[in-house]
């Protein structure tokens, strides 16, 4: 009985410890941010791996969020780490999940639905009147997604430009939710790019590769080709996605090669008129194939449509294929206006 109850006062003991020091590296957290792990291990004298266990809680209870990337992280006090309880149905559930998620100021990915929540506080907005109004958007956007759960936009393409050399024009996601601001696929696109991030790139790869293989084997695709990348990254957003999207088949290759050391890439330029110029002075064939009966050129954005469309015709000047098919991951279905340049 004794050794029962001596037991049980040691694991009590030994969970307000845990309590106690947790709350301990809270405080010192909020007098001394940022903090790193070593400089928290030093002050308590306790091992790193303790300091480790106490701070996944404490990130875990959103009591703290950190900054950086090992060897040099450092932690804050998480001032804004309540969210609402909000009583989201299971469907409005699957729905943020699958299409909603930020990327905060910070470099962090915000669940979708703290972002959605802390969004409408900011703006003093119903959370479940948005959420609501958020339904209906993602239904009529998903109900452009016919063909193979890809948006369609060829006619609205074909408004834009005097010649179109593409036949077929699919997008795998709109860049942006209306009001709601970017999309997920967006997010992970654009941030995986800009970063070279190698896990944001195959987390973009899963979520459009069954898009992209279901409509090889729908159209019969022969041959692919790749629009050519401008901006010298490492590693290249492009070359990962040809990599694990493992598609076996031959391909067209392009290259952009610039007239000098200036490199003009097509985010920079405003209007879609300079960009078409752009495009049709920089990209060239690598090298000439036999003609091809259906060929799919795959591209990660397609703003104003320009360098697809360039490409394309590039293609058709060679008499390189019969039909030519295009997706691009992300693109704009609002030609209303003139290009951006955010990628």
């Amino acid at each position: 009985m004794t050794t029962i109850v001596y037991s049980l006062l040691s694991t009590i003991n030994y969970t307000i410890m845990k309590t106690s020091t947790k709350q301990d590296i809270l405080k010192l957290i909020a007098k001394q941010e940022p903090i790193g792990i070593t400089q928290i291990a030093e002050h308590f004298w306790i091992s790193n791996q303790i300091v480790h266990r106490h701070i996944l809680w404490l990130l875990e209870s959103e009591k703290i969020i950190k900054n950086g990337t090992p060897p040099k992280v450092y932690y804050f006090i998480n001032h804004g780490n309540q969210t609402e309880n909000i009583a989201f149905s299971a469907k409005q559930k699957q729905i943020l999940e699958e299409h909603f998620l930020s990327i905060t100021p910070n470099g962090t990915l915000q669940k979708w639905e703290k972002w959605f929540v802390d969004r409408c506080k900011q703006r003093d907005l119903d959370v479940h009147k948005l959420i609501i109004d958020y339904e209906k958007i993602i239904h009529k956007t998903d109900s452009l997604k016919k063909d193979n759960k890809l948006i369609n936009t060829i006619n609205i393409f074909k408004k834009q430009f005097p010649e179109v050399y593409i036949d077929w024009l699919r997008y795998c996601d709109a860049y942006q939710i209306q009001q709601f601001g970017k999309s997920k696929l967006w997010n992970l696109a654009f941030y995986a790019k800009q970063s070279q991030n190698k896990k944001l790139i195959q987390e973009v790869i899963d979520l459009t590769r069954q898009q992209i293989t279901a409509f090889i084997k729908a159209h019969k695709i022969d041959w692919i080709c790749y629009a050519p990348a401008s901006i010298r990254r490492n590693p290249q957003f492009m070359d990962e996605v040809r990599k694990w999207y493992q598609i076996w088949l031959p391909e067209i290759k392009l290259q952009k090669i610039f007239a000098s050391d200036i490199i003009i890439p097509q985010k920079s330029i405003k209007w879609t008129s300079q960009r078409i110029k752009n495009a049709e002075q920089t990209i060239f064939i690598v090298w000439n194939q036999p003609t091809v009966k259906n060929l799919l050129m795959i591209d990660d954005f397609v703003w104003s449509g320009a360098t697809i469309n360039i490409c394309a015709k590039k293609v058709r000047e060679k008499k390189l294929a019969k039909k030519i098919y295009a997706i691009s991951l992300l693109g704009n279905i609002d030609f209303s206006y003139e290009v951006i340049s955010e990628v």
